[in-house]
């Protein structure tokens, strides 16, 4: 792929880079299937799956890989993505060179988002035959009120110090405190290191959750407990002892983020796409970007996703004719140095043949 545009700012400081394998504690995964593991974080962003939904739907049903590799399986597995987010938010488009797909791209891209939309794994070209996936995603949900940002240690996070947010007597004046105490509610407390707290955006179709909990299984396991957690909210005693809502003394802290990481999903590309739609066609290439920033201003999140579907190379009669200069060796399997080497760079020590007798 072309080298990519400058990213668009995510507001503030510059993001940390990195690519996926410069990170020794991040997986950045394509589905929710992923499986927890000590001290791992764990990213995930639908992008990819609607950039893959986007190619199901060009193939017209099941979209099979030579092998099943398990991240091809898992992403037939969910389909569901695009329900998630309301249209305005989101590019997926799939579809061969011939058909206008990049531009078809290009002009969704502009149309929604701008001529600053970020984006950044789009290729500049298909070769003729090729096919491209690609989905772009961008939300931004702002506090109303700006919470408290502490720069200096405040939280330690399982040890270490790290910048971070929330709702504390920081010395504003009452009527500020009460402003941004309004924009937090308590969801569920189980104790105080298990808890889900939703803070309130500019966008009120969507959530902003915040939850110390206990992993389950698998990343899905984890986001499905919150979520159900999130939805049934405080007994009716809690709510009568009003514990949804934070009080002058308590405080909520969350560690402040911002990184833009880019992971290549090796486990697919080179795979063989099998169906009929794109018969001869191979994954050459499956990427994903995913940048978050979430401080006390809220929560901005890019993520983009492509992949570039290639036709086979045709098939070559090979002649493997040494007439130039070669290299004869014997060794023993194994060992490290020959015991017989010939370099020939000239006819000499070669066998003649008459010019006119019948070639083989």
């Amino acid at each position: 792929m072309p080298d990519p545009p400058s990213p668009v700012p995510l507001g503030g400081a510059a993001p940390r880079r990195a690519a996926d394998d410069e990170l020794a504690s991040t997986i950045v995964t394509a589905t929710l299937e992923e499986e927890h593991r000590p001290r791992t974080n764990l990213l995930w962003c639908a992008s990819f799956q609607l950039a893959w939904n986007a190619l199901r739907a060009r193939v017209g049903g099941e979209l099979a890989l030579a092998g099943a590799p398990p991240l091809g399986e898992a992403l037939g597995r969910g389909t569901g993505a695009h329900f998630a987010l309301d249209p305005a938010s989101f590019v997926a488009a799939a579809g061969f060179a011939e058909d206008g797909v990049l531009e078809a791209v290009r002009a969704e891209l502009r149309a929604k988002f701008g001529v600053a939309a970020g984006a950044e794994l789009a290729p500049g070209a298909i070769e003729p035959g090729g096919a491209l996936l690609y989905a772009f995603l961008r939300k931004s949900l702002s506090f109303a009120t700006p919470l408290c940002a502490a720069q200096a240690p405040r939280l330690l996070f399982r040890g270490t110090p790290v910048r971070s947010f929330g709702l504390w007597q920081d010395g504003s004046p009452r009527e500020k405190w009460r402003q941004r105490a309004r924009q937090i509610a308590v969801l569920d407390h189980r104790a105080n290191e298990d808890f889900v707290v939703e803070i309130a955006t500019s966008e009120p179709d969507d959530r902003l959750l915040v939850a110390c909990v206990p992993p389950a299984a698998t990343l899905e396991g984890t986001v499905r407990a919150v979520l159900a957690r999130a939805d049934a909210g405080l007994s009716w005693w809690q709510r009568l002892r009003r514990q949804g809502e934070l009080g002058p003394e308590e405080e909520l802290c969350v560690p402040s983020m911002n990184f833009q990481v880019t992971r290549v999903y090796r486990e697919i590309a080179g795979r063989k796409i099998e169906s009929p739609a794109f018969s001869d066609h191979f994954i050459g290439d499956a990427r994903q970007l995913i940048a978050l920033r979430l401080d006390e201003r809220g929560a901005v999140l890019r993520s983009e996703a492509a992949g570039v579907v290639l036709p086979a190379p045709a098939r070559r009669e090979r002649k493997l004719w040494c007439a130039s200069p070669f290299l004869v060796l014997l060794a023993r399997r194994g060992a490290a140095s020959p015991y017989f080497a010939a370099w020939i760079e000239t006819s000499e020590l070669l066998q003649p043949v008459a010019l006119d007798m019948p070639r083989a």
